[in-house]
């Protein structure tokens, strides 16, 4: 097998992982491991060895250093709040805080997988093939749980759930391969930005066809999950499909009202399945009707209350990761737990880290239109992300931050540098 090859299956081993295995707990008190996680630590240790033979760096695209600048001021960050938390508030670091670091390595490692291996113009359109099949995969065993068959609640679903079999059983909130009804729904608001993007970008019938059956296939799974704020995610994510597709569309000779009117569709037909679904799988949807009485908002509203109370004793620095600290709540707001734990600077340094990321997944003028989708569909999957980390956690889940970057792992070489190994 050639290298370019063992590379194609080693990063599309890695995305059916993250997809579709659970993690594998190694310990009390210790993180459960992930099958992409060794893989990437596997990888790491050959790029390490590889560099040290060769004498010489791979060839990575200036982009994707930016994005490494951006995690190196952001591990800076991660430093200076725990030498304050430690030195000047007197609290000791954990041994779980020093992982805080290792989370930034692990995700700059899964981007550096997509800059450093070779692509080809075919291979990109495989993966992106291989992504839509496996999260396809996880949207039916989601509706499969929704309806519990082949009674998959009993046999299948303890291996992903830990402390969401409840949840699952009595609410029928999905869960998916994910292990919480919150994160399938996050991973399929992802997946809705690709393949938006996909049939907003076509390059024929049959394609728009698939890929719109696709769309509805992963709204309806979304929906089992019942999470309001994945359904929030990706509606901002939709939005920002068509928002960054526009510019490009309104060009073709053909008009743009053709490539608007199947989403028109789509949203008719939701409407028509939603109509006719038992009111008790969606009656968390129902209580958004009264938002001071809704289950969850109050208790995060509460705790947003006392987060940003708990920011204010130090605002600058913050007070660390805190693994020592009894906090006493769930903050289910990734922006005020970042402001809480590094301060403002380094919530500061953490939206430098996105905005890098963010340009380095913005395609070339002169990428392929085929490609452009990609990089639109990435960009659109970052406002998804922000949004859903206000009334959630994504930043934190190695599996969702893994499941992102391995969908959009061609966009951080092909679409940055596209003339390179066009074939």
């Amino acid at each position: 097998m050639t290298n370019h090859r063992s590379g194609y299956v080693f990063r599309a081993t890695m995305l059916t992982m993250a997809f579709l295995l659970p993690a594998v707990p190694i310990g009390k008190g210790l993180p459960a491991v992930r099958g992409e996680q060794v893989l990437a630590a596997g990888y790491a240790l050959s790029l390490l060895v590889s560099m040290l033979l060769r004498r010489r760096s791979p060839g990575i695209p200036n982009r994707v250093l930016g994005i490494a600048l951006g995690g190196v001021a952001f591990c800076g960050a991660i430093a200076v709040s725990l030498l304050y938390a430690s030195l000047a508030l007197g609290i000791t670091p954990a041994v779980s805080d020093w992982f805080e670091f290792a989370r930034v390595v692990e995700y700059m490692l899964l981007i550096f997988l997509g800059a450093s291996f070779e692509w080809k113009r075919e291979d990109i359109a495989n993966y992106e093939r291989l992504v839509l099949g496996v999260a396809a995969i996880s949207a039916l065993v989601g509706l499969a749980q929704w309806v519990d068959l082949f009674r998959i609640n009993e046999w299948l679903a303890p291996l992903y759930v830990s402390t969401q079999l409840a949840t699952l059983q009595q609410s029928h909130r999905t869960v998916g391969m994910l292990g919480n009804p919150n994160e399938f729904g996050a991973s399929m608001s992802l997946v809705l930005c690709l393949a938006v993007s996909r049939a907003m970008w076509a390059r024929n019938r049959s394609q728009l066809r698939r890929t719109v059956a696709l769309i509805i296939l992963v709204s309806l799974a979304l929906a089992t999950s019942q999470s309001r704020g994945a359904l929030t995610a990706a509606s901002a994510g939709v939005v920002g499909v068509l928002l960054l597709s526009w510019p490009g569309l309104r060009v073709k000779k053909y008009s743009s009202i053709k490539r608007l009117l199947p989403w028109f569709l789509i949203g008719c037909v939701l409407i028509a399945l939603f109509s006719v679904t038992p009111p008790e799988y969606l009656g968390r949807f129902g209580q958004l009707k009264s938002i001071r009485t809704a289950s969850g908002l109050t208790d995060r509203l509460k705790a947003w209350s006392i987060t940003t109370q708990q920011y204010w004793t130090s605002p600058v620095f913050g007070l660390g990761p805190g693994k020592t600290l009894v906090i006493g709540i769930h903050v289910d707001n990734e922006w005020l737990m970042l402001a809480r734990q590094y301060g403002v600077v380094g919530l500061a340094a953490f939206l430098v880290w996105v905005l890098a990321l963010w340009r380095g997944l913005t395609h070339s003028p002169t990428a392929a239109e085929d490609d452009v989708h990609y990089s639109i569909a990435a960009r659109a999957s970052l406002l998804s992300i922000a949004v859903c980390m206000i009334p959630g956690a994504f930043y934190e889940n190695y599996q969702l931050v893994g499941i992102f970057l391995l969908m959009m792992l061609p966009v951080f070489r092909e679409l940055v540098e596209p003339q390179a190994n066009v074939t």
